[in-house]
Formats: structure tokens, C-alpha cells, sequence
């Protein structure tokens, strides 16, 4: 599977599978044999051989391509964790100690309603204002005419011209 090379793919390709079918991919994907990998999930043999042979192949394609990238092995390997990691924000939001308590409040709220804005005021060295200037000099005609009519529109609609 010449295909499977990014972590959503091999994400996609995980979730495909049974239970026993992920232990053995993530097992022989650390460099075992089948009947490493196999025993080690707690396949039987049987079991393992009663597989298609199709679905073996396609198992340890599954295996190779994790084992070529490490990045996206390692990027599943802690989305699992994610809902341990989760009880454990919920459980310390009920610790004793209060800056405790604290520290993992905030966290459950920047992940779930996300950070609060910060502004910041940025000015030149003497609290000037800092100049932005845009080379057009690059854009077609029909382009700067596009621009022209888009600023034409804008200032219409501060004088209230282009309103409905």
C-alpha cells in the first residue's frame, strides 16, 4: 500500500480493525516476526492462520508503514491516551490542594471553550504607529481593477451609499 504514509491514513487504517488485529499491527510494527507479533496480542496460531491470507498482508502493510513512520506511530500512540489524560484533568480539578485545583480547572477549560483571547498593542519605538506598505506592483490589470472596485465598495459603505 504504497498510499498509507500519513498519520490520518494509518489513523484510518487503525480504526478498521479489530481489537487482536491493532495489538498484532502495533507489535510487528516494532520489528517482530508474525509469530511474535501474533503471541504477543494473544492470537492463537489457529486464529492468526484462519485470517485471510489478503488480510495478513494487508495487516502487516498496515505494520511497515508504521514502522517507516515513527512520527505518525507516536502521534496515535498518545490520541489514545488522550481520554486517560482527560480523567486525569477531571480528577485533580477535585484535588484538595487548591493550586491544584486551579491549574487543572484552567486546563479543562482552555481545551474544551479554548484559550481566552490576549490582546496586545504593538507600536513603533516611540509608540508611533507602525506603517504597513503593500506592493501591487506584481498584480495584473484586471486584478488592481478588482481591488479598485473592492475599495470603491468600502468607502460606499462608510458614507452608507452601498447599503441596502
Amino acid at each position: 500500500m504504497d498510499g498509507i504514509r500519513l498519520t490520518s491514513d494509518i489513523s484510518g487504517l487503525l480504526q478498521d480493525l479489530e481489537g487482536p488485529e491493532v495489538d498484532y499491527v502495533w507489535t510487528r510494527s516494532r520489528g517482530t516476526t508474525d509469530k511474535e507479533a501474533y503471541e504477543a496480542a494473544g492470537v492463537a496460531k489457529s486464529t492468526f492462520y484462519t485470517w485471510p491470507e489478503e488480510r495478513r498482508a494487508k495487516l502487516n502493510e498496515v505494520a511497515d508503514a508504521l514502522r517507516r513512520n515513527r512520527v505518525a506511530q507516536a502521534q496515535y500512540e498518545l490520541t489514545q491516551g488522550v481520554a486517560d489524560a482527560a480523567r486525569e484533568l477531571v480528577r485533580l480539578a477535585k484535588d484538595r490542594n487548591k493550586t491544584v485545583r486551579i491549574r487543572a480547572v484552567e486546563g479543562v477549560l482552555d481545551r474544551v471553550c479554548g484559550k481566552p483571547i490576549q490582546r496586545q498593542e504593538v507600536s513603533g519605538p516611540e509608540g508611533e504607529q507602525i506603517g504597513v506598505k503593500i506592493d501591487l506592483s506584481s498584480l495584473a490589470d484586471a486584478d488592481l481593477g478588482a481591488l479598485a472596485r473592492i475599495a470603491d465598495s468600502i468607502a460606499g459603505d462608510s458614507d452608507g451609499a452601498g447599503q441596502a
